[in-house]
């Protein structure tokens, strides 16, 4: 009897391992030996490549911008080709909330593989400025994890100076911004309206896309030109121009120019064409 008990005991240990195996099937995180790392970038809408993160103090830092996304690049090494492999990736808001998740299930062919996962941080999302982190679980455990910073986009200021540029020489038209009496330029052959956008308040190396827009005395769009300006300082400057020769027949009268940012009009100023 006391054989039969022992017997018992040990062949229900043994089913129940064996059960938890079965249980378990592809969910065993094996191989153990599987580690990561996490680098962000930002990327562009209709981008396939990103730009490498700004580093301060040590962490990549990104600025609010209008679309683009912060993409997570996830590498993973030591893999076992063939083995079925699950993560879930975490997106952390400042206070440690999470954000969103996304779970990703494949069988590698090789001993190494890529993720990624990103998200807008265009400024109609509103995001919190602060320290975002991205946590990899595999099978529920963390592999690995990495922070950014996310800044609001910086405040800056504008304004607008114009001159003649091209043709016959005749005085520099004085300056003016949109409150001041508008400069006025005579049409000549090959003379062109000059317009030179003061920018302050910028963050360097951090990209702003800007769009110079040309307006008629009818109201009507002359023509406009959108502009991806990487700033190497805190006050660059951007010229625009329009040809004034008689051959383009330009309306007489009063012409404006706005310059916009996120599709908001950051500064504009006004000039007039007098008659030929």
């Amino acid at each position: 009897m006391h054989r039969r008990h022992v017997w018992r005991v040990g062949e229900g240990i043994c089913l129940g391992l064996l059960f938890g195996l079965l249980l378990g099937g592809g969910c065993s995180p094996h191989p153990s030996s599987v580690s990561g790392s996490v680098e962000f970038s930002l990327v562009k809408k209709g981008s396939k490549t990103g730009k490498k993160a700004r580093m301060i103090q040590g962490r990549p830092t990104f600025w609010v911008a209008d679309g683009v996304k912060v993409e997570a690049k996830i590498r993973l090494w030591r893999l076992e080709p063939g083995f079925r492999e699950s993560y879930h990736v975490v997106w952390l808001k400042p206070g440690g909330k999470k954000l969103f998740q996304k779970i990703f299930e494949f069988e590698p062919d090789d001993s190494s593989s890529v993720m990624r996962s990103s998200f807008s941080i265009t400024p109609a999302k509103q995001r919190t400025p602060g320290i975002y982190t991205v946590k990899v679980y595999r099978y529920r455990r963390l592999l690995t994890s990495a922070e950014f910073e996310l800044r609001e986009r910086p405040q800056i200021t504008g304004r607008i100076e114009f001159e003649r540029v091209g043709g016959r020489k005749e005085p520099k038209a004085p300056g003016g911004e949109a409150t001041a009496i508008p400069p006025v330029f005579t049409p000549a052959r090959g003379a062109k309206v000059q317009a030179n956008i003061l920018l302050s308040g910028c963050e360097p190396g951090v990209e702003e896309c800007l769009l110079f827009r040309w307006i008629g005395p009818d109201s009507a769009k002359v023509f406009e030109k959108a502009v991806d300006l990487i700033p190497e300082e805190d006050s660059p400057s951007l010229e625009s121009r329009m040809s004034i020769s008689p051959k383009r027949q330009r309306l007489p009268g009063t012409y404006t120019v706005e310059v916009y940012r996120s599709e908001q009009l950051l500064t504009s100023g006004a000039f007039q064409i007098a008659e030929d």
